[in-house]
């Protein structure tokens, strides 16, 4: 029997092509519309204040005016609340007005202040007030259950003689000049003010307040809200506004680059130096070592890498007369003729080489090392010596300084070359002349030939071609092992950072080898 576990295991597949393409749907849509929507909810709570009470008339409207709506034949009274008994009205006016808590926070008896005591006052511009009650709350029943009118209070001065119930509907009594009213009229007592005991209004609490009044008539909310304020009442804004979705936006945006440049930069093990870091050396490692310094700069963007070639032997000789950081050298240290004391060697990977020949000289695929060295060593001096075209040998070689010619003389040379030859400082030099001369040959590393296939020609020594497999095999001997070197006791951190990340990301492929896929053993027969 399944498990939970093992059921969702096997429903919800990460490694299915389709989950992760709905899984980077979903991360997407998450990545989009949670931050706007955090941004937009938090922004609307910050809007709102933490203890506010607000207020609105909810409607004013003429219950009958007698004279206008009446005539002569018919009289109102009001009977019911404070009024003793019926009592004769003329151009009434109900008024509902609600207060409710529009903050954050709960709003309690203490918070209310007029006059020294924990209460408001609803004041009229004159004295034309007839009745009031409340009418409900919001939610039923906040306010003293058995009688929600003991919460107000008219004229306080009179207070003892007036506690108010709530009003019933006008009497509408018919009248005629032979009969006499069926109800006997009180005097009408008119007032000026209400007040509302201080109560607990928690949030999005309200009370609804009926007042009768004798025509239209200003009224205003006397009083305080300690710690808070009373306002009148606005709709809610919208949560969603532009400049809150575009904010979110902007925030989403440096929230995946911040993961992104966060990701990169714990997997590039990045270090920050307050100064360049200056590279420079072979020639057949430049155009690796630059495309490692821009990868690396995308995750670590405070690196700054100047990347520049030379050759092996004079990047080696800038680093020792500190105009360096990182010498690139395929030389080890004892072929440079400097001392382990002086320098600090990282082996980051092996470079493979290869021949290149012009394109015009065919027939030919592979030459042996014996091939080789009686060419440089002026024994052959026509490719028809070596069942070739007609044309005249024209050899091209690095200077001394050069890793390439100290691979080429240490691991495919029989005997130190001794005929005369073109001397170029550079991989693309070499390849421009090869190329540009009929009968031409020279070396350079196998990225290099392989990008110039269309104007060199790449062939194999001893009939073995260069590829990785062979080189492992230790079949392949035109190789050599890339170094960065670092000056003795150089505590440099972006330095040692590159020098780590260019070794963990050169991948074994037709010109490098990854330094950990090399076995030891052939390593240690080459150097």
């Amino acid at each position: 029997m399944l498990t939970l576990a093992a059921f969702f295991a096997s429903v919800f597949n990460p490694g299915d092509p389709q989950w992760s393409f709905w899984s980077n749907v979903l991360t997407i849509a998450f990545a989009v519309i949670g931050p706007p929507t955090v941004v937009s909810f938090i922004a609307n709570l910050l809007s709102k204040p933490r203890k506010q009470l607000s207020y609105q008339t909810e409607s004013d409207a003429a219950l009958v005016d007698q004279l206008k709506d009446l005539g002569e034949d018919m009289t109102v009274t009001l009977k019911g609340g404070a009024l003793r008994q019926p009592t004769q009205v003329d151009n009434a006016r109900l008024i509902m007005y609600k207060i409710i808590n529009t903050g954050l926070d709960v709003i309690r008896v203490e918070d209310f202040s007029y006059g020294g005591e924990k209460k408001l006052r609803f004041e009229f511009a004159e004295a034309k007030l007839i009745l009031c009650a409340v009418h409900h709350t919001e939610p039923d029943k906040f306010v003293p259950a058995d009688n929600p009118q003991d919460i107000i209070h008219v004229d306080p001065l009179t207070r003892p003689s007036t506690s108010v119930a709530s009003s019933k509907s006008p009497i509408i009594v018919p009248r005629s000049s032979a009969s006499k009213p069926t109800q006997s009229t009180g005097a009408l007592t008119l007032h000026k003010h209400v007040d509302l005991d201080g109560c607990t209004f928690d949030k999005g609490d309200a009370i609804v307040f009926k007042f009768v009044t004798q025509g239209r008539v200003e009224m205003k909310i006397r009083g305080e809200l300690l710690g808070g304020k009373i306002v009148p009442y606005a709709p809610a804004k919208p949560v969603f506004t532009v400049p809150r979705v575009l904010l979110g936006l902007l925030l989403a945006f440096v929230i995946v680059l911040g993961i992104n440049r966060f990701g990169a930069f714990q997997q590039n093990d990045c270090a920050v130096s307050f100064t360049p870091v200056s590279i420079s050396g072979s020639t057949a490692f430049y155009d690796t070592v630059r495309a490692q310094a821009s990868t690396y700069h995308q995750g670590c963007p405070f690196a700054m890498l100047n990347v520049q070639s030379s050759d092996s032997g004079a990047g080696l000789a800038q680093l020792e007369q500190n105009h360096l950081d990182i010498a690139d050298a395929e030389l080890s240290p004892q072929e440079a003729g400097y001392h382990y004391n002086d320098l600090q060697e990282h082996q980051v990977a092996v470079i493979v080489f290869s021949i290149i020949i012009n394109k015009k000289i065919t027939g030919i695929n592979s030459l042996s090392q014996d091939d080789i060295t009686k060419i440089y060593r002026g024994q052959y001096t026509n490719w028809k010596q070596l069942k070739g075209p007609d044309l005249p040998i024209v050899r091209y070689g690095r200077p001394s300084g050069s890793g390439t010619q100290a691979a080429f003389t240490r691991y495919v040379l029989q005997k130190p070359e001794s005929a005369a030859q073109t001397t170029v400082s550079s991989t693309q030099e070499v390849i421009d002349g090869v190329s540009s001369n009929p009968g031409a040959i020279g070396y350079v590393d196998l990225g290099s030939a392989d990008q110039a296939g269309n104007i060199v020609s790449a062939i194999n020594i001893n009939g073995v071609a260069p590829t990785p497999g062979l080189v492992k095999s230790d079949r392949y001997a035109f190789w050599a092992i890339e170094r960065m070197y670092t000056r003795q006791g150089s505590n440099n951190p972006l330095a040692l950072s590159f020098i780590t990340y260019t070794t963990n990301n050169i991948h074994t492929g037709d010109t490098f080898i990854n330094i950990t896929d090399m076995p030891l053993s052939v390593r240690a027969q080459h150097e």
